[in-house]
């Protein structure tokens, strides 16, 4: 993600999640040292999709995926996961990833599920999903 991808990707997550994150809170992610912001790109449509991940000590810790309405289905989530997110734990030795999703988002707990997350915790309508990274 680049400070020219900061307004559309806030655009996706402004129709994406019941508590979006503003354009300057993308802004200031591209600025943390421990942070990584990835967007994926369709040839025509530019940003479609965003994810961005913390790397700190033994953990990784997915803070946002928000694809945009007219692309989701389409595996597009799936490309962080296996080709950043998950790959990236096991470069850096991360012990765990973690990460939190609305209770009631199907389609987003199968994805999860299907990359070996599993809960570990509750709040407020929200999940606390946590996948151990196997040692090579």
């Amino acid at each position: 993600m680049t400070a020219g991808d900061v307004g559309r990707v806030a655009a996706i997550e402004g129709v994406s999640a019941p508590t979006p994150w503003s354009a300057s809170t993308f802004a200031n992610e591209l600025g943390i040292p421990f942070s990584r912001a990835l967007v994926a790109e369709v040839e025509g449509q530019g940003a479609v999709a965003c994810a961005v991940w913390w790397r700190v000590a033994a953990e990784l810790y997915l803070l946002n995926l928000a694809v945009a309405p007219e692309n989701r289905r389409q595996g597009i989530a799936r490309a962080p996961f296996s080709r950043e997110v998950l790959p990236g734990a096991g470069a850096e030795a991360a012990e765990q990833v973690t990460l939190e999703v609305a209770a009631e988002n199907a389609p987003a707990l199968a994805l999860y599920e299907a990359f070996g997350f599993a809960p570990v915790g509750r709040r407020r309508g929200l999940l606390w999903l946590r996948a151990t990274m196997r040692s090579s």
